[in-house]
């Protein structure tokens, strides 16, 4: 069986208070030159903390602009919703911890790297132009996924070790830390899921599932 608690900790705040990914106005997604995402929301009841690179630490609030080393902290009531610049959407789960990593540009091209140390996201990544190289990375204790435009949720469970993926549109590169490099990763598509344990070699055999019965848990 398909285990549930990705898709129920992303989706509890959302449906609770009534929103799924906001629309982001233009003038709020001007960012400085070092800044890699935007607070779009911060939805429920509960606080959010944005830990600096530095060591500082506030209480996340909308239009805040992120950096390479910060990280996003939520409790058990909030979930936080971010925006790059090219209009990439990241929703933080409940209990999630979340860091932005880097960037880079090539030929107009921008690959973001970043790392979920537990909790979930749900990202909707804006398509870009065919290329080999992944677009977003999000890496894990466990495990690392890379994606050039789809919609996907992502769960680490601090407690077994294990990540999970679940794909919502598109396909996803998923696998080891060094899947790449040893050209283990798998192609997790639409409606498929796939877990993968601290040390483990490679992903667990695909699973389907049905977003719309998981929405409704």
């Amino acid at each position: 069986m398909v285990p549930l608690r990705a898709i129920a900790s992303i989706l509890a705040l959302s449906v609770a208070t009534g929103t799924a990914f906001a629309a982001t106005p233009a003038a709020e997604t001007k960012v400085n030159d070092k800044a890699m995402a935007t607070v779009v929301t911060v939805d429920g009841k509960g606080i959010a903390k944005l830990r600096r690179k530095a060591g500082t630490e506030t209480t996340v609030a909308p239009l805040q602009q992120l950096e390479a080393g910060d990280k996003i902290i939520t409790d058990d009531k909030t979930v936080v919703q971010l925006n790059l610049p090219d209009g990439t959407l990241v929703r933080v789960g409940i209990n999630s911890e979340y860091r932005i990593d880097s960037s880079r540009t090539e030929g107009g091209f921008t690959a973001w790297v970043f790392s979920l140390a537990r909790g979930s996201i749900r990202a909707l990544v804006e398509k870009s132009v065919p290329r080999k190289d992944a677009k977003f990375r999000v890496n894990t204790p466990a495990g690392t996924m890379g994606v050039r435009g789809t919609e996907f949720i992502l769960e680490h469970d601090v407690k077994t070790g294990v990540t999970t993926l679940y794909t919502l549109e598109g396909k996803v590169s998923f696998g080891a830390l060094d899947c790449e490099r040893k050209k283990t990763c798998i192609d997790v598509k639409e409606g498929e899921s796939s877990s993968i344990g601290k040390g483990a070699a490679k992903p667990t055999e695909l699973k389907a599932f049905r977003v719309e019965e998981m929405t409704k848990k």
